[in-house]
């Protein structure tokens, strides 16, 4: 735990950038989506839970950024 802090204090700018870039996709999930808590129990079922809110935000990112004709032309 000391070597981590003692990392994180090192690289303080690196990790408020990330914190800043992370932050913004949490808060959509949350707040566009209405996703706030986990449906299931055990670490398995939440990971497959948190993978599939994961696909379909980066999906609905994708086709905010490209119609759906342009997705089909780029396939």
């Amino acid at each position: 735990m000391e070597k981590v802090n003692a990392k994180t204090m090192v690289h303080q700018d690196i990790y408020k950038q990330r914190c800043c870039i992370v932050e913004h996709p949490f808060c959509t999930i949350k707040q566009h989506l209405g996703y706030t808590y986990f449906l299931r129990q055990g670490i398995e079922n939440v990971d497959a839970e948190c993978t599939s809110m994961f696909i379909a935000y980066n999906l609905k990112r994708l086709l905010d950024i490209l119609s759906v004709p342009e997705l089909i032309k780029s396939s």
